[in-house]
């Protein structure tokens, strides 16, 4: 509570907001912030507006890529806005991934549809709700996001093109058989879940040689 009362308020010209650089600062600065090795990453971005993509920096003329390393000074601000462009939804998609951290979009209801289209693009690991306009709901929001979030486990691998990964489960007897799927959802606390993977190499590397890849 200190911390959001303490914290710097700025703004900007025009409707857009800055979200996604500071959300690729918070993933990618696990230092600066304190995210704990072993701890389940989630980031609450809470806003009453649609953000800034990739390409928008070209209105400031930039136009050097993000390049997903953290630029945040000892005050906690970032100082690459004028030197690189805002990150692509892609971008943070991958960073999350990697770096197994959930985000909850806390937003008000005018925004809701531009978030809920965006979380479809990254839906195994982030929650979209309505934010009431005195924030009064903020913390059951946060309750039911992370139950939400939590009931489900997936898979996800880095895999080379020219190999394939296949997953099959039936999510602890929730199908008569398996499906051919990476996740389930609806999983209960410490309940155990058997996946199946099928690896087929579709060709020979190319240099012949192979770099081991990791399943998430």
């Amino acid at each position: 509570t200190a911390a959001v009362a303490n914290s710097k308020i700025t703004a900007n010209l025009d409707n857009l907001e800055g979200g996604l650089d500071a959300l690729m600062q918070v993933i990618v600065c696990p230092k600066e912030i304190g995210w704990k090795e072993q701890a389940r990453k989630v980031v609450v971005l809470v806003t009453d507006g649609f953000m800034h993509l990739a390409g928008d920096g070209l209105l400031a003329g930039i136009a050097q890529r993000n390049d997903k390393k953290c630029h945040l000074n000892q005050a906690g601000e970032y100082t690459g806005s004028l030197e690189y462009d805002y990150p692509s939804l892609e971008e943070i998609y991958r960073e999350l991934l990697r770096r197994k951290i959930n985000v909850i979009f806390a937003v008000t209801q005018d925004r809701v549809s531009n978030y809920r289209e965006l979380s479809a693009l990254m839906k195994e690991i982030s929650y979209v709700d309505v934010l009431s306009e005195d924030s009064s709901n903020i913390l059951e929001l946060i309750k039911k996001s992370y139950e939400s979030l939590i009931k489900r486990t997936q898979f996800a691998d880095n895999s080379p093109d020219y190999i394939q990964l296949e997953y099959y489960t039936d999510c602890a007897g929730q199908f008569p058989s398996l499906r051919k799927r990476n996740y389930c959802n609806n999983v209960s606390l410490g309940k155990e879940i058997e996946f199946f993977v099928d690896v087929t190499l579709k060709e020979y590397p190319i240099d012949k040689n192979y770099v081991s890849k990791k399943i998430l």
